[in-house]
C-alpha cells in the first residue's frame, strides 16, 4: 500500500463474493457496491441527475434511450456495452430480489423471466449505436431517478454465470474500482480502474477494507490513532462521537450530511397483531421521550415527529400533525407490558436496555442481530420473529422513489409486501406531482397514526479522513463514493 491508499474500517467479515446489487439490505452492502459498479445515471454532489455509464440519456417519444460511453472498459480491457446493460437488467429481473425499485414491472409487461435468454418485450439494444432502449406506452416520470440506484448496476456479462446468475468475477467491473485482493474474511483491497470516467490521479488509487466489530467504536478510533486506518465512513458509526473526536484533532478533514439519518423503532407484522394501537402509543411515548432526552445535547441531533423532514415532500399536513400529537398526549404516562415478546435492539447501550426492560419485563432482547424484518427466513436462520425492532436509516427531504421502494419491501410503512408494490405502481403512474405527494402524505400519516413506526430523533451522517485527503461528498446523501475523496 502507498500514500495513495485509503484504509477504512468495514463492519462485516464477508468476502467480495457476498455482495450483489440484486440483494441490498444494509448500508455496508450499498457502500461497498457503489465503489466497484456504476449505474447508467447518478447524482452529482449538488444533487443533479447526470450521466454515468450512459453518456447520454433522453426520451424519444415514449421510449427511453441510453447511449453507452464508447471508452468505458474493465481493468482487463473489455468494453462495457449496451448488451452488458441489457444482461444486467435481465439478470435482475430473473432474480427478482432487489430492493430499490421495480424496473421489471415497468418493462417486462407482466412477463415473468425464468432465465437470461427469455425475451423481455420492453428492452432492446441497438448494437451499432451502443444504445439501450426501454419501451413504454407512456413516459415514466421516475425512471431516470430510479436508475441511479446501485441495484441497477451494470455488470459485465462475462463477469457472472449465465445459468446460476452468480457473480464470478469481481475484477472486471464497471465501477471506478475493481477487487484486487479478497481474503474472504472482510479484508478486501480495491484498486482504481484508469479507464473509468471517474478516474483521476488525485483520487485514492487503492482502497483497503479492514473488518472491525462495529459495536466497539473505541477500538475503531484506536486504529485511526495508530495509523492503521485513515478514513472512517458514514455507516455504522455514531456521528456525534466521530465529530467530537475530530474536534480534538487538527489533522483530519470532516464531512457531515444534512440531518437525514432517522432513528426509529417499529412494530413488525407480528408486533402489530400482538400490540394494540393504545399499547403502541404508550410504549412510543415512553421510549421516544427517554431516547430523545438522552441525545438532545449531542451534536447534530434533532427532535422529529415524522419519518420525513417537516418541510420536505410527503411531510404531514398541520391537521394530521395535530391529530398525531393528540394521540401521543392522550397515551398513558406509564406503561408496563408483562408478556413475552422478542425485541431486536442491535448494539443498544446497556442503560437503554435496562430502561426497556422496565417497560417490557418479560421480553427477550436480541442485540447481536442486524437484519430487516420482512427480509428474513426466520426458520431457516434459526431466529425468533421479533415484535419490535430498533433501527436507523436514511430519510429524504425530496420525493425519492428509491426510498419508498426500499421501505415498502420491509415491514416498515403502513403497507408492505405485495400491497406495498401495488401502491408503488399506482404512485409511479400518477403524473400529477401534487396528487403523488398527497398519496405519500396519506401513507406517512397512516403509518404514524397507527403507531406502527415511532420516529425518535434525526441526526447527521459524518465521516473523517486523515489530511492531506479531503472530501467532495454530497451533503444530501450518506453514500461513501470513495473516488470523491481527493489528495491535495
Amino acid at each position: 500500500m502507498t500514500d495513495q491508499t485509503i484504509r477504512m474500517p468495514f463492519p462485516a467479515k464477508a468476502g467480495a463474493c457476498d455482495y450483489d446489487p440484486a440483494k441490498i439490505h444494509l448500508s455496508q452492502e450499498y457502500n461497498f457496491l457503489v465503489n466497484i459498479y456504476s449505474p447508467l445515471l447518478e447524482y452529482s454532489v449538488d444533487g443533479k441527475l447526470v450521466s454515468a455509464v450512459a453518456e447520454k440519456f433522453e426520451w424519444v417519444g415514449t421510449d427511453a434511450h441510453f447511449t453507452i460511453r464508447p471508452d468505458l472498459r474493465t481493468i482487463d480491457g473489455a468494453s462495457i456495452t449496451a448488451e452488458d446493460v441489457e444482461a444486467s437488467f435481465k439478470r435482475l429481473f430473473v432474480l427478482s430480489s432487489n430492493t430499490h425499485g421495480d424496473l421489471k414491472d415497468l418493462v417486462c409487461q407482466g412477463k415473468d423471466l425464468k432465465k437470461l435468454s427469455d425475451p423481455c418485450p420492453g428492452i432492446s439494444v441497438l448494437p451499432e449505436q451502443n444504445k439501450l432502449v426501454l419501451h413504454f406506452p407512456e413516459r415514466k416520470i421516475f425512471l431516470f431517478q430510479m436508475l441511479t440506484s446501485i441495484d441497477f448496476s451494470v455488470i459485465p456479462r462475462k463477469s457472472f454465470d449465465e445459468n446460476t446468475l452468480k457473480i464470478t468475477d469481481y475484477r472486471n467491473t464497471s465501477g471506478p474500482y475493481y477487487v484486487k485482493t479478497d481474503h474472504g474474511d472482510g479484508n478486501v483491497e480495491l484498486a482504481a480502474n484508469p479507464a473509468h470516467f471517474h478516474y483521476t490521479k488525485t483520487m485514492p488509487q487503492e482502497v483497503a477494507f479492514l473488518p472491525i466489530n462495529p459495536r466497539d467504536t473505541d477500538a475503531t478510533l484506536k486504529l485511526f490513532d495508530a495509523g492503521k486506518i485513515n478514513h472512517i465512513g458514514t455507516f455504522r458509526f455514531p456521528s456525534d462521537k466521530l465529530l467530537a473526536y475530530a474536534a480534538q484533532r487538527q489533522d483530519v478533514s470532516v464531512h457531515s450530511t444534512y440531518p437525514n439519518r432517522l432513528f426509529w423503532f417499529s412494530f413488525t407484522k407480528k408486533g402489530r397483531a400482538n400490540f394494540s394501537v393504545q399499547e403502541r402509543f404508550a410504549l412510543g411515548k415512553a421510549i421516544k421521550t427517554r431516547m430523545f432526552n438522552k441525545v438532545a445535547s449531542r451534536p447534530g441531533y434533532e427532535a422529529t415527529e415524522q419519518l420525513f423532514p417537516a418541510l420536505g415532500d410527503g411531510a404531514l399536513t398541520q391537521e394530521h400533525l395535530a391529530q398525531l400529537r393528540k394521540a401521543f398526549q392522550d397515551a398513558p404516562e406509564t406503561v408496563v407490558i408483562n408478556r413475552p415478546v422478542v425485541v431486536w435492539a442491535w448494539n443498544m447501550p446497556q442503560d437503554d436496555l435496562d430502561f426497556l426492560k422496565k417497560l417490557l419485563p418479560a421480553a427477550k432482547f436480541v442485540t447481536d442481530v442486524l437484519k430487516l424484518p420482512g427480509a428474513v427466513d426466520y426458520k431457516k436462520e434459526g431466529l425468533e420473529e421479533p415484535e419490535i425492532c430498533f433501527l436507523s436509516g436514511d430519510t429524504s427531504p425530496q420525493e425519492d422513489i428509491s426510498f419508498f421502494s426500499y421501505y415498502l419491501n420491509f415491514e416498515f410503512l403502513h403497507i408492505y409486501g405485495e400491497e406495498g408494490k401495488t401502491w408503488l405502481r399506482r404512485y409511479m403512474a400518477t403524473e400529477d406531482r401534487k396528487k403523488r405527494l398527497a398519496m405519500a402524505e396519506e401513507l406517512h400519516f397512516k403509518t404514524l397514526i397507527n403507531a406502527e413506526v415511532i420516529p425518535m430523533a434525526a441526526n447527521t451522517y459524518a465521516a473523517i479522513v486523515k489530511k492531506p485527503w479531503t472530501f467532495n461528498y454530497s451533503r444530501f446523501y450518506a453514500t461513501n463514493f470513495v473516488w470523491r475523496i481527493t489528495r491535495n
